[in-house]
């Protein structure tokens, strides 16, 4: 049986029986806050990121946190998530053009057939593709030419997961060195999905990496380089953290795809984003050396990468 929905002034009962203060954000501007700027499920999954004791009766109890630490978090993982969109179109962008100019340049390709003969092998792409025809954004596109379709075409219409299955197709076959490591890839495409899903980004930042992956030697060469004097220990320990590494892989593609003068303009406002707004009410985590740690490092890497 599921749960029976929980009333608003049960959810802040709720916060308040496991030690969620209501000192700076009142109760009823929670309730404000739960009814109209957003919901339980979203803000408490935020809790995530401070220590707690175990009751004897099993409950929790949270230490040091009051319901606008939440809400900070929450507004600070909105403004991530619309960055890391803003930049993820970004590399997307790239590697189609980088795509579509090897592809004009050889002269053994006609920018259709590798197409064709990818979908003739891969019918579940090639089914998603067809739904585009009722996209009054895509259907012309797709009305003109699917039964012929060119490379061009398809990297408009298709999604990015299938765009990258192709562009991994491609490069394999040509025998060409892919720009960009595909682990890494998908890491930014894990991210992508997620912000763009609306799903939390921060909501747990000392979750680590499986213990079976290994970091990308690509990433922690690049940090080194950003960062020559950061500890190897520490730099190591910091990338088991998912979010962290996830990010830094987003900073690395970046920072390799992108031109010279787009790559500074993006890092400067991610930068200022995080020496500015981020830094709103730092009062708030100055004693979560969970949240201060994992924000020193990524703005460490920021500033060396905006030469600041």
């Amino acid at each position: 049986m599921n749960k029976l929905k929980t009333a608003i002034e049960e959810q802040v009962r709720i916060l308040k029986s496991r030690n969620v203060k209501f000192s700076i954000t009142s109760e009823e501007e929670a309730k404000r806050f739960l009814t109209e700027k957003s919901y339980y499920f979203k803000i408490s999954a935020y809790r995530e990121n401070f220590d707690y004791r175990v009751l004897q009766n099993g409950d929790i109890a949270y230490k040091n946190l009051d319901f606008a630490y939440l809400k900070e978090l929450s507004k600070i993982d909105m403004y991530l998530r619309y960055m890391i969109l803003e930049l993820t179109l970004d590399i997307e962008h790239y590697l189609k053009r980088w795509l579509i100019i090897n592809v004009t340049n050889d002269i053994k390709e006609d920018g259709h057939t590798i197409v064709n003969n990818f979908l003739n092998n891969n019918q579940d792409i090639n089914k998603k593709i067809s739904q585009h025809a009722k996209s009054p954004y895509c259907s012309n596109l797709y009305i003109k030419y699917h039964e012929d379709l060119p490379i061009w075409v398809f990297a408009e219409i298709s999604t990015f997961g299938d765009f990258l299955y192709f562009f991994n197709y491609y490069c394999d076959f040509k025998n060409i060195k892919i720009p960009i490591d595909n682990k890494i890839i998908n890491q930014v495409k894990t991210l992508r999905n997620a912000s763009a899903h609306n799903n939390c980004i921060i909501n747990n930042l000392n979750k680590q990496i499986s213990p079976k992956n290994t970091i990308n030697a690509d990433i922690k060469s690049w940090c080194k380089n950003i960062c020559p004097n950061v500890n190897p220990n520490y730099l190591t320990k910091m990338l088991r953290k998912q979010f962290v590494y996830d990010f830094l892989a987003l900073l690395y593609c970046y920072d390799q795809l992108a031109k010279e003068n787009v790559k500074n303009k993006k890092m400067h406002i991610l930068y200022n984003l995080f020496n500015n707004r981020f830094l709103k009410h730092k009062d708030y985590f100055k004693n979560n050396q969970r949240i201060i740690s994992i924000y020193t490092f990524i703005n460490t890497i920021l500033s060396n990468l905006c030469k600041i």
